[in-house]
């Protein structure tokens, strides 16, 4: 029973320093369409560590951006894209396929919505991510607000629950 309490004791003061996170989200746009649908809930978990939890490549992401009141994003708006550029690459859309480092990337592990739209080459700087959204014609990411900084992104979305299920009972 001590052991037990010495533990739950460790992992809220690790917790409660920023740390570790542990959120529950909701998806309220389709940008990461057909992964996450509108009303489907996700757990977001993260280690503030990248040597202990490294992001990776097609990790579904949920980090923060500067706020703006005009459009109702504050210091808390959570948002969900996909890491598809990692620091030191770079990154170009060419009628809407994705090159890393000037080689096509295989998305082909993930169901998503295509876009046929050229962008420019950006180079990924140190400490940052590429984000994209599954549903690329309808998703607000990277493309238009840059990359995203380390310490920005709380965690990555762990387990995605259908908002029917969800709404019959189901949890984790």
């Amino acid at each position: 029973m001590r052991l037990k309490f010495v533990a739950v004791t460790v992992g809220v003061l690790i917790a409660s320093c920023g740390y570790v996170g542990l959120h529950h989200a909701v998806g309220v746009t389709r940008s990461m369409s057909p992964t996450i649908e509108i009303g489907d809930h996700m757990s977001i978990f993260g280690i503030k560590d990248n040597d202990v939890d490294p992001i990776a490549r097609f990790d579904i992401v949920g980090y923060h951006r500067a706020p703006d009141a005009k459009r109702g994003i504050d210091e808390k708006t959570i948002f969900i894209h996909r890491i598809i550029g990692l620091p030191g690459e770079t990154v170009e859309l060419r009628n809407g396929t994705v090159f890393i480092n000037g080689k096509e990337l295989d998305e082909s592990s993930f169901d998503k919505v295509p876009a046929t739209e050229n962008r420019k080459l950006v180079s990924v700087s140190a400490g940052e991510y590429f984000l994209l959204g599954d549903n690329r014609p309808e998703s607000e990411d990277s493309r238009y607000t840059g990359t995203i900084g380390r310490s920005a992104i709380e965690g990555k979305v762990s387990n995605i629950i259908r908002k029917a299920d969800y709404d019959a009972g189901k949890r984790w």
